[in-house]
């Protein structure tokens, strides 16, 4: 999330965002897994011993994800008052997003509609057509 958050610094809109988070996030970690042999066993062993990390790092994003739709929602809106909500169904949208993914295409197609209905949920002008 550091890398995520230096390149955000850098970057006003919610598109750039949301393409930065899904490339050094799920597209990078599902990259990682990927290449490695020992897939499955890697998997296996993060979910059993880093479980209580895993929950921090969540609600680190959540937070995040949040202060992003604070940004870019009027002040008050009801959107605006969804932000923890929606912060959770960016975060939990993208990192399941993976699973049974066939390859890398089919996840990167995936978190293209996922931004792009982001995007159009919080009516900015990336989301209008």
């Amino acid at each position: 999330m550091a890398a995520v958050d230096a390149k955000w610094h850098l970057q006003s809109s919610l598109s750039d965002k949301l393409d930065t988070f899904f490339e050094l996030g799920p597209l990078n970690w599902y990259d990682i897994v990927q290449s490695s042999p020992e897939a499955a066993d890697l998997i296996d062993g993060i979910n059993a011993v880093a479980k209580d990390e895993m929950v921090e790092i969540a609600k680190h994003c959540n937070a995040r994800f949040e202060a992003l739709v604070h940004a870019h929602t009027p002040k008050g809106s009801q959107l605006w008052l969804m932000a923890p909500e929606i912060a959770d169904f960016i975060y939990s949208s993208s990192m399941n997003a993976k699973h049974n993914a066939a390859n890398r295409g089919v996840l990167a197609a995936r978190l293209t509609v996922l931004k792009q209905a982001v995007l159009a949920l919080l009516n900015t002008p990336e989301g209008k057509g």
